[in-house]
């Protein structure tokens, strides 16, 4: 139970930095972790951006490098974070209990889209 792997890389665009998942086996609750990473690649330190029991996935940098986002999922279930480099606070969007895929950032950076799935009930069992 002590080993770990990379899950996702996300290399900014301007190439000052890394984003990454490392994925690691949790037995008490008989599962997985996967923390976020971040690392200037004029730093020898990576700096954790997640925490705890937590899974995060669907890295995404904006086009000028400024800001990478991703879904993490906890115990208070999924949210849409958002770091900037020029803050010291990451962004927090509760998402509920479905987690955002395939993010991907507006050219200006201000919007950000993804993929998510939603239950859709028979038609049978529908009111109306």
């Amino acid at each position: 139970m002590n080993f770990r792997w990379l899950e996702e890389i996300a290399l900014a665009p301007d190439g000052s930095m890394v984003a990454y998942s490392v994925r690691e086996p949790d037995a008490a609750a008989n599962g997985y972790r996967v923390q976020l990473y971040l690392r200037k690649f004029d730093d020898l330190a990576a700096q954790c951006l997640s925490g705890g029991d937590c899974r995060v996935s669907a890295l995404a940098w904006s086009r000028d490098s400024g800001q990478l986002a991703w879904c993490q999922r906890d115990g208070k279930g999924c949210s849409l974070r958002i770091w900037r480099n020029t803050e010291a606070v990451n962004r927090v969007i509760p998402l509920g209990d479905e987690p955002v895929a395939e993010l991907d950032w507006s050219p200006d950076g201000i919007h950000l889209a993804g993929a998510r799935w939603t239950p859709v009930l028979h038609p049978r069992d529908r009111r109306g």
